[in-house]
């Protein structure tokens, strides 16, 4: 116990000694170059080369080079000066994440000019610091892009492939994407996906990396999104948005397009702090979002109408049959309609904020920050849409972000930070009336005496029956059946420090740490009331009778109680705390000729949970599992090297090329167990999955190999190579039991799956020449696994059927994706001058074309989507043989920029989906349509139009659902402004 307490007081020891020394990891850049005499070219040994507006600068050495090192993001002057010549600035000098900028200054002597040299400084097309395939966005290119998240941003990168809302790069799955706000972890720990939303006007830079990044990133296998945030400025800045469709009509089209109630407004203050002499620097943003439809789809929804108005036929007092509710319907005169536009039960109130604190004590900085997010909405179901759109569920969620960061540089080539951050983000989802209150969402005849009730439900724990004859729409007022909420936290520390030792060596190595607190429950809150029967209230009012009931209700609990109305933290139904943690060591080495990247990470992961000692022999006692046979789990450490290389031919050509091995934890709800839901699992024999707290780490080896080269001054190529092998990634198996168990067979995770990716990328920028710049990207990739989630073979599972053991091209396997940006901009005094003004002076326009081949999926026999028992049909083929069709979309942005005195103002019009193509996003597997199963092309199909012909219309209705479809023409009015 000594020897433990010795070994904590240690670390904390050292970390406090270590503080003063730490470094800003993965926000700044740092700016490298030359001075020299412009008529000899000889170098200017102790020339002062300045940051202009900071404390920032460096002399040159008796090469006349120079090095500043911990440079935040941002756009710079650079100034240099020498006594006996001219001083010069280059302006425009922008400083990107974990890149080095070069700029070099030739220098007159004062006899030849008297006037100070300026300089306009421009992003080289090829940088050969880069030992990786990096893709940067700045502020001004986002602002001009027609696309609203910076998720939308990273989609048009090369290697990445979008499936509805979620990011793939370069074959890997939706949770091996690691995002980064400001230095700051961002994925939510729970199923390792985005968390959050950053308002798109304080973004300064979007870095991506695909899979090459180096040691001091961890904790994902597939890419890297880097998102640094504006900081205050010298002066006082005040900034807007404001955007909207509401010109449009909801429920008519106009110029080809509805209005989708898209209403979006920000405001952005940021500058020095009064009264700190410009030390202290501030930038704060808040954006309210309403959207009627928070994501149009481009199909028609459901509903019926009544002397041309929607008909909502209200519930009975009491309950009513399937064909009580179909023979009301028929005399009511109510007539199907598909009707385009917002869908009903779709909306989102959003509110974002973000902001920082930057206190500058020269050698020592402070730095306060983070962002929230807050939201509550509705999510639309297409089976309620005809009669029962008012009862669509409803959720809110929230994440919030924070962090200090320290930040000390004693020297001009050592800088350092301290990072202790804060993170949160969960959810709450349920039943549009009750919402939380989940013992009534089956109450029928008010079991537990609290006087709410549903009469026109079948019974206590029952429902509305659906409408057979109208396709298994559900009747008015059918409650929603499950009840979810979730709060996943992290605290995290990390620490990094880096020595820039000589002109070569940049020597870095820090560690990051985070303990994680996982609290989630779920219910099938219908079961409860059905389960309360039989009991009298004072029955009810016993702790023991109600935890029976609710784990009967399969109650899901981690970090609550059974009801999820109480927080717990020890015992059986405590709180998870995994812990992850990195270390790593690395040497970036800037030779004339070959730039080097080396480091190794260690990587740790403990799930900090207890385990079972043998799975296919579970114990029970009371009612639930046996305590006495858990253990703890597994530690699992890793040494994972990264070698990257960069080879500069000249100073337009260069050769890349990157190795590395990556580890990264598994999804914790793939790993962490609820007892009381396993133990009825089990128990039961239900359909169900387990969650397995012996998952070891998904590990992923990459290669690389790239060449860069630029064609004159203004047009630059990249084409990269790549290849990985995945391994030990989660899936599901089947756990055969002990013969002296009592429980059967079921289907837990573990490690198993193998997979393999290759892709060539190519990738092209014009920089602006004759008022047009453009970019294009290009992807060809063959992305193939045994398993496309860890839920590929949820199905095997349950039927028995043997697991997969054959690589399959994956469910996000897009052969090929691209897409082609050109912007045009006019100069101040380009066309007709009318009464001293230019109209069509400082005008934009920005196209942007995506397009994509169609993903893959497994043709099967036809069967209908609509009937229970029918949702599996049998394959045809092998595994993800088949492809959707190919995909396209234009988009368009064009703007005006208008400036008076110090307001600068730009009106803008977006156009979503201009030609309004049909994007495909998903097709019935009997047929490879969107909008027909095939169904009603079988023999029972016909059997039963010829028996219901007033419901084949109701049927194909319901087949044709919106949600397989994607977004349609949008027109878009927006506004921005900034007063300085």
């Amino acid at each position: 116990m000594r020897v433990k307490l010795i070994r904590s007081l240690m670390v904390v020891f050292s970390i406090v000694l270590l503080t003063p020394f730490l470094v800003f990891g993965g926000t700044t850049g740092k700016i490298v170059g030359k001075v020299v005499d412009k008529q000899t070219g000889e170098p200017l040994p102790g020339a002062n080369v300045l940051l202009v507006g900071t404390t920032m600068g460096a002399s040159t050495d008796a090469n006349g080079e120079y090095i500043i090192i911990n440079v935040p993001v941002g756009t710079y002057s650079l100034k240099a000066t020498y006594i006996g010549y001219q001083e010069v600035t280059v302006t425009n000098v922008e400083v990107h994440v974990d890149l080095t900028t070069e700029i070099n200054f030739e220098l007159p002597t004062e006899a030849i000019t008297l006037k100070p040299v300026t300089i306009v400084a421009e992003r080289p097309l090829v940088n050969k610091y880069a030992t990786n395939e990096i893709h940067i966005r700045t502020a001004e290119e986002i602002e001009k892009i027609p696309v609203r998240s910076y998720t939308d941003v990273v989609a048009l990168q090369a290697g990445v492939v979008k499936i509805g809302n979620t990011l793939h790069v370069r074959g890997g799955r939706s949770e091996e994407t690691v995002y980064y706000v400001d230095g700051v972890y961002q994925n939510d720990p729970y199923d390792l996906g985005k968390a959050g939303e950053i308002i798109q006007t304080s973004i300064q830079e979007i870095s991506y990396q695909a899979g090459g990044f180096n040691a001091e990133y961890g904790f994902a296998n597939a890419g890297l999104v880097n998102i640094t945030t504006k900081t205050g400025g010298p002066r006082f800045n005040i900034a807007g948005e404001a955007l909207t469709d509401e010109f449009l009509s909801e429920s008519e089209k106009k110029l080809g397009a509805y209005s989708y109630g898209w209403n979006i407004y920000n405001l952005a203050i940021s500058g020095p702090v009064p009264y700190t002499n410009k030390s202290a620097k501030f930038y704060g943003a808040i954006e309210r979002r309403f959207l009627r439809d928070r994501d149009p789809r481009s199909g028609f929804y459901p509903t019926m109408v009544l002397d041309g108005a929607k008909y909502m036929p209200a519930p009975p007092d009491s309950f009513w049959t399937a064909s009580q509710w179909q023979d009301s319907l028929r005399a009511s005169g109510a007539e199907l309609k598909l009707q385009g536009g917002p869908r009903p039960g779709n909306s989102s109130e959003q509110w974002h904020w973000n902001g920082n604190l930057l206190l500058d004590y020269k050698t020592l900085k402070f730095k306060i920050g983070g962002n929230s997010s807050r939201e509550k909405g509705r999510s639309y179901t297409h089976d309620y849409s005809l009669l029962n759109a008012w009862r669509m569920p409803k959720f809110k969620n929230f994440t919030d972000s924070y962090y200090v960061k320290a930040i000390y540089a004693p020297t001009a080539n050592v800088f350092g930070t301290a990072t202790l951050a804060w993170f949160r983000t969960g959810e709450e989802r349920g039943d549009y009336v009750l919402f939380d209150d989940i013992e009534n969402y089956g109450d029928k005849t008010d079991v537990n005496g609290d006087s709410v009730m549903i009469p026109y439900i079948s019974s206590n724990g029952g429902a509305v029956p659906r409408l057979d004859d109208f396709a298994r729409f559900f009747a008015p007022g059918e409650p929603y059946g499950t009840y979810r909420k979730s709060k996943h936290e992290h605290i995290t520390l990390k620490v990094d420090m880096t020595y820039q030792l000589g002109r070569i060596h940049e020597l870095k190595t820090g560690f990051e740490w985070r303990r994680n607190t996982i609290r989630y429950y779920s219910i099938g809150a219908r079961r409860l009331a059905g389960n309360m029967q039989g009991y009298t209230l004072e029955e009810l009012r016993n702790p023991e009778i109600r935890d029976l009931i609710y784990r009967a209700s399969y109650a899901n609990n981690i970090g609550y109680d059974l009801t999820g109305q109480k927080e717990v933290d020890t015992g059986l139904y405590g709180a998870k705390h995994p812990i992850v943690a990195g270390f790593y060591i690395q040497d970036r080495m800037a030779f004339r000729d070959l730039i080097l990247n080396v480091g190794l990470r260690y990587d740790y992961f403990n799930p900090n949970m207890k385990r079972f000692e043998d799975p296919t022999w579970i114990k029970f006692s009371g009612g639930m599992i046996d305590t006495k046979q858990l253990k703890p789990s597994k530690v699992y450490k890793d040494l994972n090297p990264r070698l990257g290389l960069s080879f500069p031919v000249t100073d337009r050509t260069v050769f890349h090329a990157m190795y590395g091995k990556f580890t990264q934890q598994p999804e914790l709800n793939r790993l962490l167990v609820s007892y009381v839901r396993f133990t009825n699992d089990l128990l039961a024999g239900n359909m169900t999955s387990s969650g397995n707290p012996n998952l070891k780490p998904q590990r992923t080896t990459a290669y690389e190999v790239g060449f860069r080269q630029q064609i004159g001054d203004n047009l630059a190529f990249d084409i990269t190579a790549y290849y990985k092998e995945l391994r030990d990634y989660v899936k599901l198996v089947n756990i055969f039991p002990n013969p002296n168990a009592e429980h059967g067979t079921y289907a837990m995770y573990v490690n198993g799956d193998y997979g393999t990716v290759k892709g060539l990328s190519f990738s092209v920028d014009l920089r602006r020449t004759n008022r047009v710049a453009a970019s294009a990207s290009y992807t060809l990739q063959y992305a193939g696994a045994t398993g496309s989630t860890a839920d590929t073979e949820f199905r095997i599972a349950w039927t028995g059927s043997n697991t997969i053991t054959y690589v399959s091209p994956t469910d996000y396997d897009q052969r090929h994706t691209g897409n082609v940006n050109v912007d045009i901009r006019t100069n101040p005094t380009d066309g007709p001058e009318i009464m001293g003004v230019h109209p069509f002076g400082n005008m934009g326009l920005n196209i942007l074309f995506r397009f994509g081949s169609g993903v893959a999926y497994t043709h099967c026999d036809v069967a209908s989507a609509v009937w229970p028992g029918m949702w599996w049909p049998h394959p045809t083929e092998p595994l993800n043989s088949s492809t959707r069709p190919w995909t396209s979309c234009l988009d368009l942005r064009l703007d005006k920029s208008i400036t008076v005195g110090t307001i600068k103002i730009t009106p803008y019009l977006w156009i979503i989906n201009a030609l309004d193509s049909k994007i495909v996003r998903s097709v019935y597997r009997g047929t490879g349509l969107p909008n027909d199963d095939g169904w009603l092309g079988t023999l029972e199909g016909q059997v039963w139009a010829r028996n219901n012909p007033e419901g084949v219309a109701f049927y194909k209705a319901r087949v044709d659902s919106p949600g397989n479809y994607g977004p349609p023409r949008q027109y878009r009015l927006g506004i921005r402004f900034t007063l300085r």
